[in-house]
C-alpha cells in the first residue's frame, strides 16, 4: 500500500475514534451524575442580556439591583437626573446592598439618565397623547425583561383636601386640576407611565419583528399594591393623603391587562406579539422583621397567591424579601419560563407551624407554580376610589367641625359662667 495514502487514512480513523470516545465519556459522566451537569447548565441564568430596572435608586430599587447582581444579571437602569445628582452628593446612600459598591460606579450597572414620560409641549398630559421618553426606549432596547419598581411619592396639598370637603359638585370623578399638569402626580407616575411603557415596548418589538437575532421585550414585572377594595381604610387614607396613589396604581395594572401590552382584553394571541406581565402586590414593606415572635420550630416564608391574592391577609414584608422575589421573577422570565404568563399576585409572609409545614416553601418552586390570571378584573375603579375617599374626608371634616363647635360652646359657658 502507498504510505502517503495510508497516513491520512490512519489519522482520520483515529480522529473518529477519539471523537466517539469523547462523546461516550460525556454521556457516561452525565448519567453517573444523575444529570447534574446538564441541570446546572440549564439552571445558569443568562448573563449577557441585562434586565431593565425603572426606579433603581429608591429603597426597593437599590435592593432589587443588588439582588439581580448577586444572581449574575447585569442591570440597565433609568434614573432621573435629579436622583443622579442626589446620589453623587450623598455617597453613603449610593452603596448597593451586598458588595458596598455604589450604584453609579458598579461595572455591571449601566445608568441612563432620563424621565419616564416625554414632557408635552402644552404642559398638559393626556391618555391619548402620552409618549415614552427617548431615554426610556433606550433603556429597554436590548432587554427582554423590565422591572418597574417605582411609585409616586407626592402628598396631597391642603388646598386640594379643602376643595374636596367644600365641593358641591355631584360628580366626584371630575379630575383635580393638578392631575393632568403635575409631572410627579400619581396619575402620571403610576398610571400614564404604564401607557408610555406599553408604547415603548410596541415600538421596540415592532422594529425587531423581522430580525430574529434582536432581543424583544417579553415580560414586565410591576410592583403595585392591594387596591381592589376602594373602601378599605388603607386605600382611603393613602388615596386621601397621597394624591390617590392607590387609585392610579390600580389603573396602571389595568394597562398591563389591556391592548397596550397585548393583554387578555386585547384579543391578541397569547403566543404571538404580546408582552407577559407579573404584577406584584406586596404587604406593608418594612426594613426587617422580628424573629422572636416565632415559636420553636416555626418558620416564616413569603407566600405567593395568584388572581390578585385578595384572600391573603396583609402582613409586613421586608424590602430584601420583595427584591429577591422581583429578581427571581426576572431570572425565570429571562430564561423563558412562563414568558407570556400574565399573573397578578399578592406576596405576604406566612408562618408554617413546623418544618414539615414549610416544605415546598422554596421561592423558585412557588414561582414555577404560578399560573396566568383566571378571573376577570374591573377595567376601572376611578369612581369607586374617588367617591369613597372624598366621602370619608367630608365626614371626617364634619365630625371635626362638630367637635370644635361643641368645644367652643362648652368653653363659652364656662367663661361666661
Amino acid at each position: 500500500m502507498n504510505k502517503n495514502r495510508s497516513l491520512p487514512l490512519f489519522l482520520s480513523t483515529a480522529t473518529a475514534y477519539a471523537f466517539g470516545f469523547l462523546l461516550w465519556m460525556t454521556a457516561t459522566t452525565i448519567k453517573e451524575c444523575g444529570g447534574t451537569v446538564l441541570a446546572l447548565a440549564l439552571a445558569t441564568p443568562p448573563t449577557t442580556i441585562p434586565v431593565a430596572v425603572l426606579g433603581a435608586t429608591g429603597r426597593l430599587g437599590k435592593e432589587t439591583v443588588g439582588a439581580l447582581l448577586e444572581r449574575g444579571i447585569p442591570v440597565r437602569a433609568l434614573v432621573r437626573p435629579s436622583s443622579v445628582e442626589k446620589l453623587k452628593q450623598q455617597q453613603n446612600q449610593n452603596e448597593l446592598p451586598g458588595d458596598g459598591i455604589g450604584i453609579l460606579d458598579h461595572p455591571q450597572v449601566e445608568i441612563i439618565e432620563g424621565e419616564l414620560l416625554d414632557t408635552p409641549a402644552s404642559g398638559t398630559y393626556s391618555d391619548d397623547t402620552v409618549l415614552p421618553s427617548e431615554e426610556l426606549v433606550e433603556c429597554l432596547t436590548g432587554c427582554s425583561v423590565c422591572i418597574a419598581c417605582y411609585g409616586a411619592t407626592r402628598k396631597t396639598k391642603p388646598s386640594e383636601l379643602l376643595s374636596w370637603v367644600l365641593s358641591t359638585k355631584s360628580n366626584d370623578d371630575e379630575p383635580d386640576p393638578s392631575e393632568d399638569t403635575d409631572p410627579i402626580h400619581p396619575k402620571q407616575i403610576n398610571y400614564r407611565s404604564m401607557l408610555a411603557l406599553g408604547k415603548a415596548c410596541e415600538r421596540i418589538n415592532s422594529s425587531n419583528n423581522n430580525n430574529k437575532d434582536t432581543t424583544r421585550i417579553e415580560h414586565i414585572v410591576r410592583i403595585t399594591g392591594k387596591g381592589e377594595d376602594p373602601t378599605g381604610i388603607f386605600s382611603v387614607l393613602l388615596n386621601g393623603l397621597g394624591s390617590f396613589c392607590k387609585l392610579w396604581n390600580y389603573q396602571g395594572e389595568t394597562v398591563l391587562r389591556s391592548k397596550a401590552f397585548g393583554g387578555p382584553n386585547s384579543g391578541t394571541n397569547e403566543n404571538e406579539g404580546s408582552v407577559g406581565y407579573t404584577i406584584v402586590r406586596p404587604g406593608v414593606m418594612v426594613e426587617d422583621l422580628k424573629e422572636d415572635d416565632l415559636k420553636p420550630g416555626q418558620r416564616r416564608y413569603l407566600e405567593l397567591k395568584g388572581n390578585g391574592g385578595n384572600d391573603l391577609p396583609v402582613t409586613p414584608v421586608t424590602r430584601p424579601q420583595i427584591a429577591g422575589l422581583l429578581a427571581e421573577l426576572a431570572v425565570g422570565e429571562a430564561a423563558g419560563a412562563g414568558r407570556r404568563r400574565r399573573v397578578t399576585l399578592a406576596a405576604m409572609n406566612v408562618v408554617a407551624e413546623d418544618e414539615a409545614g414549610a416544605s415546598g416553601s422554596d421561592l423558585r418552586d412557588r414561582i414555577r407554580g404560578l399560573a396566568s390570571d383566571s378571573r376577570s378584573f374591573p377595567d376601572s375603579l376611578v369612581h369607586e376610589h374617588k367617591s369613597a375617599t372624598k366621602r370619608f374626608f367630608r365626614r371626617l371634616a364634619a365630625a371635626v367641625a362638630a367637635v370644635v363647635v361643641a368645644a367652643v360652646s362648652l368653653l363659652g359657658k364656662v367663661v361666661l359662667g
